[in-house]
């Protein structure tokens, strides 16, 4: 975790920031998260899971289309000819937006008992080991928490 850059000083991301990898490491953070969230919570009633929804095809990479296609012609031909191939099959296994609920309101609709409290949930209600090494790191997942916190006091939240 890059927990330097989660406030950088005077709003100026560093020259080491990538958008990929702060991505990556949203959905860990996702995981460690509600993992962390279960075991503080634990025997309380209160439950935490993660959820993936699945690749939805939305307008949310609009602006990444130009950018890839960019870096496919950049790396040369058999990237450029691999997203033309590849690319409708990645297409033709999106969900759509209204499918891409589907996760999430199963999550929300189940039986308490029919769930695994902390787990990660992939489409449609599957549990699943998160594969990132450091996502089971207890350590790491409370030193996400109190930095959390501490974010989210910096930024006037009463906690």
């Amino acid at each position: 975790m890059n927990f330097d850059q989660w406030l950088p000083k005077g709003g100026v991301m560093p020259d080491s920031y990538e958008d990929g990898v702060a991505y990556s490491q949203s959905k860990l953070a996702n995981l460690m998260f509600a993992a962390e969230l279960a075991t503080r919570t634990s025997g309380t009633g209160v439950t935490a899971y993660a959820c993936h929804p699945g690749v939805i095809e939305s307008d949310l990479a609009r602006y990444m289309d130009p950018v890839l296609k960019e870096e496919a012609r950049k790396d040369g031909l058999v990237s450029e000819y691999a997203g033309k191939i590849f690319g409708p099959l990645f297409a033709a296994s999106m969900f759509n937006t209204e499918d891409g609920a589907l996760n999430q309101l199963y999550l929300a609709r189940a039986e308490g008992r029919e769930l695994v409290n902390g787990a990660f949930y992939h489409p449609i209600g599957s549990v699943t080991e998160a594969t990132h090494p450091q996502a089971s790191n207890a350590t790491l997942r409370s030193l996400l928490w109190e930095k959390t916190k501490k974010v989210l006091k910096k930024k006037g939240f009463k906690i």
